[in-house]
């Protein structure tokens, strides 16, 4: 493809004699072979041919140049450009028909398949030298068809020509990568003109308001996104300057400002906006803003769950603590006559409530723990079928102090299952203390009493562990949510603790490969169930 190089050009090759420069004043015309491999190079095409000739010397003929084709189309052209008639009159628009033909065939010829051609005449100081063919992916434009020679190559302009196709290039890579991280950026990304006017945004702002990007664009940023200080308020939030100085501008909404956003939907969503000014060369008049649009649903949340939690933590520390000063305080004051059996029962409760008091600190431990990502297992191969029975048994006693019966159903063999036995025990009883919790206590007569079931079933490669009750049962809207880090049912106002039992259940469930999960029980109540895989 092609010919042997002369020269230490990469592709490009030299047929003829050397031609002496042509020059005119301090301007001379590049190296034929040099030029011609940074105009293909520049222009995107695939390969050239670049003939050119002296035009105060025609006697001496014409030379040419190739880059990425074979030299055997160069005679033709010669044969074709280089006559005293067709040199000085120029530029032979003419004949750029039947030179693009003869390059054609050439390139066919050299196994260049569907290749098109584009030959444009070569000026030099508004002087007619010669003739680029420039070769290409696909065939020329309607235009260049019907208007040859429209286009021509100035060899003084070439060098400006290189570097703004140079410089295009470098933009257009710059600009693939803004366009790849806008578009991949998770927060919304809104670009809105002086007129505050939107030009764009990316598709995470797409997701997050709902709207189409072909539907908003050019409408008032205000009327499409639509902004409050809060769901309550009615007057939107300002986030840009009406005055077009850039003292008054350049900081205007810089700091980042929560709001809430209505979607197209009409549903509010927690935001952070940050706006950023976009000031013209000279930085005196505003071009417009770039405005960045951050979710923060989900710290709001956690945010007011831990409020909740602190309120209630509060006040589940404070019951235990006057119980126990109470009760200690009256055992030590001995004006006050105790029996032996009234001791024991004051000395029971302070027991029971110091007893709650350390379950609670054990759960905020472990949860801190377990936010800190530093939960570790203690694998061991385990027949949990036999240690189930027993932990039933040890809460046996709380479930009788609150009303409840326990029942548990367990098999007489199951798979062994590698687990941190002190880790699921822990996951059975907080399921088993929170069904006693919720659970309804009978109003007798034919009420039944609450009643909390524990069992386990066998299934395809894992153990499955149920806890279910006849209590009121759970909405199935709150089946995701009760398993968060101080979040409740929407019903749980009444019950006791603070919010982080079925988080920590989930949490070391999760770290054995197993799921978790809550329903219906067959009586109406909540069916909390965890599984094991036979291993891990």
């Amino acid at each position: 493809m092609i010919s042997s190089c002369s020269s230490a050009m990469d592709g490009a090759t030299d047929a003829g004699p050397t031609p002496p420069a042509v020059s005119d004043g301090a301007c001379a015309v590049p190296a034929p072979a040099d030029l011609l491999r940074r105009v293909v190079e520049a222009a995107g095409g695939s390969g050239g041919i670049l003939t050119t000739w002296d035009v105060s010397n025609l006697e001496d003929g014409a030379h040419t140049t190739c880059y990425n084709i074979d030299s055997s189309a160069t005679g033709v052209l010669e044969r074709l450009l280089v006559s005293p008639d067709v040199a000085l009159r120029g530029p032979y628009s003419h004949l750029l028909p039947l030179v693009e033909e003869q390059v054609r065939l050439a390139a066919q010829r050299a196994g260049l398949d569907a290749v098109g051609v584009l030959a444009v005449p070569v000026r030099f100081h508004e002087r007619s030298i010669g003739v680029l063919c420039l070769l290409h992916s696909s065939n020329a434009t309607g235009l260049l068809q019907q208007t040859p020679g429209v286009y021509s190559l100035r060899l003084d302009e070439a060098e400006a020509v290189e570097r703004n196709a140079r410089l295009l290039q470098r933009l257009l890579t710059e600009r693939k990568w803004l366009e790849a991280i806008v578009s991949q950026h998770a927060s919304g990304i809104v670009f809105v003109d002086g007129g505050g006017r939107i030009l764009g945004f990316n598709p995470a702002m797409e997701r997050l308001s709902g709207w189409g990007l072909e539907e908003a664009v050019g409408r008032a940023v205000s009327d499409v996104f639509v902004l409050r200080c809060d769901r309550e308020s009615v007057d939107g939030i300002r986030l840009f300057s009406d005055s077009k100085s850039p003292d008054d501008v350049s900081n205007a909404g810089s700091a980042p400002r929560e709001a809430v956003l209505c979607s197209r939907e009409g549903e509010w969503v927690d935001v952070e906006v940050t706006t950023i000014t976009l000031l013209d060369e000279s930085r005196a008049s505003t071009l417009g803003w770039a405005m960045t649009v951050r979710d923060i649903g989900a710290r709001k949340e956690k945010e007011r769950l831990e409020r909740v939690f602190l309120s209630g933590v509060s006040h589940e520390l404070q019951t235990p603590i006057a119980v126990i000063k109470g009760f200690s305080g009256m055992l030590s004051d001995d004006a006050v006559p105790f029996t032996q059996e009234e001791m024991r029962q004051k000395a029971a409760i302070i027991y029971e409530e110091g007893c709650r008091l350390e379950r609670m600190v054990r759960q905020l431990m472990f949860a801190t723990q377990l936010e800190a990502g530093g939960l570790a297992l203690n694998l061991e191969p385990t027949a949990l079928h036999e240690l189930l029975g027993h932990w039933v048994e040890k809460l046996a006693p709380l479930a009788t102090a609150r009303g409840c019966r326990l029942e548990a159903q367990v098999p007489a063999n199951a798979p062994l299952v590698t687990v941190d036995a002190e880790k699921v025990e822990q996951v059975v009883t907080n399921l088993i203390e929170n069904a006693i919790k919720y659970s309804v206590r009978g109003g007798g007569g034919d009420e039944p009493a609450p009643r909390v079931r524990v069992s386990m079933r066998v299934r395809d490669r894992e153990l499955e562990i149920d806890v279910d009750d006849n209590g009121p049962g759970l909405d199935l809207a709150d089946s995701e949510r009760v398993f968060h880090a101080f979040a409740r049912g929407s019903g749980a106002t009444r019950a006791q603790g603070a919010g982080l039992g079925l988080f920590i259940a989930r949490s070391i469930v999760r770290a054995h490969g197993g799921r978790i999960g809550v329903d219906r029980s067959a009586t109406g109540g909540a069916r909390f169930y965890f599984t094991v895989p036979w291993s891990v």
